[in-house]
């Protein structure tokens, strides 16, 4: 596990390659499972292998008691994640989602002041909207697929799939299907983004 922008600490990013925590994570799974954001607390954490314990008490040692984990808008093969930790006391749901769209804003800033150049940065601003459903009919658009075969592929209704092409071509801001794909596969052919 690579990190391209982190806050973490340096001590806690080499212990966790160092030890392997990765697979010793249940909070890292979580988010790797579900787009859905949410609070964690190991205050109270306790697990009978060796290895997870191990994690958990490095934890409970350190300021990373608690905190939200949210998923971010992410480019294909890789994920992006914001991980927030509160002074005191349990996020209430507004506060998980408010972490989201923090990090989102973040990720969209970092790539209009170039820090990730292999992209502009309205593409990059743009690519960040789509929903996870956009997201996937445009990587098959990208590979040629008329709406009806996307429609059967994604077992949706053509009239769906008609509505997120759409959105697609408004939020990238472009006028064509084959602009869209253009944008999608120098995104996906650049394994830097």
């Amino acid at each position: 596990m690579e990190s391209t922008f982190t806050t973490l600490p340096r001590d806690f990013l080499n212990d966790y390659e160092r030890l392997d925590w990765f697979d010793s994570d249940m909070y890292i799974g979580r988010v790797f499972e579900s787009d859905q954001n949410f609070f964690w607390d190991s205050s109270e954490d306790q697990d009978e292998d060796i290895q997870k314990q191990s994690f958990i008490d490095y934890l409970q040692a350190s300021k990373m008691l608690t905190g939200v984990r949210a998923s971010l808008g992410h480019r294909p093969g890789t994920f992006s994640l914001i991980r927030t930790t509160p002074r005191k006391g349990n996020y209430e749901q507004e506060m998980i989602d408010a972490a989201a769209v923090v990090g989102n804003a973040a990720l969209v800033k970092a790539e209009m002041i170039g820090l990730c150049p292999e992209i502009g940065s309205d593409e990059a601003a743009a690519s960040r909207t789509l929903s996870g459903v956009q997201s996937e009919v445009l990587n098959w658009i990208a590979e040629g697929k008329s709406n009806p075969d996307i429609a059967t592929i994604m077992n949706l209704n053509e009239r769906t799939v008609r509505y997120h092409v759409s959105e697609i071509l408004r939020k990238l801001g472009v006028a064509s299907r084959m602009q869209a794909a253009a944008i999608r596969r120098s995104i996906l052919s650049d394994p830097r983004l």
